[in-house]
């Protein structure tokens, strides 16, 4: 299932459905629909039902309307430790960007965004204590109070194997 998953999630129709339900946390079609006005309703119906069926999306509620069904739906918790956890994490972190990127006033370089990637050679032991040294940066700079002069910010650390390079 989560090879299926993946491959149906990684579609741009799924994707800009997945991370308008991120963004709304649970949400009806009806209201999907209007959020995603420029895709056809009987497609996005479809979509949602195919994401329901490769376990992407969860059923919340449905609720009988003129004939038919009206689901509200929410993103499926991944079984942890999974590919569709990292998926699903991955797509939070999308969600993060979009809704950011949506804003009038989204200003990358004033609000310091940042995107970086570095190829490391480190025994297991190294990592965890490199892993360590940034969890005590993390922790030393965590609760600090809300003043004029600071932002919320995310900050995402993210580990990927790599294959061997020749």
């Amino acid at each position: 299932m989560s090879k299926e998953r993946i491959k149906f999630s990684m579609k741009p129709v799924s994707q800009r459905i997945l991370t308008a339900i991120y963004s709304a946390g649970t949400i009806t079609t009806k209201s999907l629909a209007e959020v995603l006005s420029d895709i056809p309703q009987a497609s996005l119906y479809r979509y949602v039902r195919d994401l329901i069926k490769v376990g992407a999306l969860e059923v919340v509620s449905e609720e009988q309307k003129r004939g038919g069904f009206e689901r509200t739906v929410k993103l499926a918790k991944a079984p942890e430790g999974s590919i569709d956890e990292i998926d699903t994490a991955l797509m939070c972190i999308k969600g993060s960007f979009t809704r950011y990127f949506e804003k009038d006033s989204a200003d990358p370089y004033k609000d310091l965004l940042t995107i970086s990637g570095v190829h490391l050679v480190l025994s297991d032991e190294e990592f965890s204590s490199l892993l360590a040294q940034i969890n005590k940066l993390i922790e030393a700079n965590m609760n600090k109070e809300m003043n004029k002069n600071r932002k919320n910010r995310e900050l995402y650390i993210i580990s990927a194997p790599v294959e061997e390079r020749v």
